[in-house]
């Protein structure tokens, strides 16, 4: 028998999986920006670091008088080790930062749940439709968006039962400013969506096209009263600090996924 091997057909095969097909406005970073990015710093530092600089322990070590109960006796007592923001948030590159028009998560779920593989063309040629329809039907605008508050985006928070506790921190547009910006978006979202659809059917958009800027992501060690305490704080400073930012060119961003997602 002869020792050749024959080649297997086609063996560099371009990299095929499910669909995760989004888009965003890059920001173009101003000074507001920077320094909400880093007042959020310390208004995070503080909350985390106070609550990792001390812990409680309880002392039981006494003993009560005949007909008593022994009341544990609750001490502060510092925490091992060093303060490490890291393990708590994240911040954003702001060189890198976009708000939302459409989240790639929607389409990943719906290629997975009917088993859609999509190549490098099927992306290629959503964003080339797209963008010819919005040429044709939507105004030109120089896009700007005012931002005076934040909400949590993404998903939840592991293990975390309640619903308002999310991983990313997003700044949310003043509805009332800049209507031509967010009636942009729409637009842009509605003929992207449209364009997905007529690759992947079962591709439904679960969410409003209210466009966000995820600027911020919380770490597991991040305690969810915590999460609560920062995005609080964060809203006071956003009430005394609201600013405009002009948006960018509009980037559609795409990958493949072989696996399932971790929760």
């Amino acid at each position: 028998m002869s020792g050749h091997v024959q080649p297997r057909s086609n063996p560099m095969k371009p990299f095929e999986g499910f669909p995760s097909h989004g888009a965003v406005h890059d920001v173009i970073p101003n000074q507001q920006l920077r320094g909400l990015l880093f007042d959020f710093s310390r208004i995070s530092d503080k909350v985390f670091q106070r609550a990792f600089e001390t812990e409680e322990v309880e002392l039981r070590g006494f003993q009560p008088a005949d007909g008593f109960e022994a009341e544990p006796i609750t001490c502060v007592a510092p925490a091992a080790g060093e303060y490490d923001s890291r393990r708590f948030y994240r911040i954003f590159d702001v060189e890198k930062l976009g708000v939302s028009v459409v989240e790639m998560a929607p389409s990943a779920r719906a290629a997975r749940a009917v088993r859609a593989i999509w190549e490098g063309q099927d992306f290629g040629a959503v964003e080339k439709e797209a963008r010819n329809e919005m040429g044709r039907t939507l105004p030109f605008v120089r896009p700007h968006l005012f931002f005076n508050r934040v909400e949590g985006v993404g998903r939840r928070m592991p293990g975390v039962p309640k619903a308002d506790v999310r991983q990313k921190l997003a700044l949310m547009p003043d509805t009332n400013r800049f209507v031509e910006t967010l009636e942009l978006v729409e637009g842009e979202a509605d003929i992207i969506i449209e364009a997905i659809m007529r690759r992947l059917r079962q591709f439904t958009y679960p969410w409003d096209t209210i466009p966000s800027l995820a600027f911020a992501a919380f770490r597991p060690a991040a305690e969810p009263e915590q999460i609560i305490e920062v995005k609080e704080k964060t809203n006071e400073y956003l009430q005394a600090n609201p600013f405009g930012l002009a948006l960018g060119q509009l980037t559609f961003r795409h990958k493949t996924e072989r696996g399932k997602r971790r929760r």
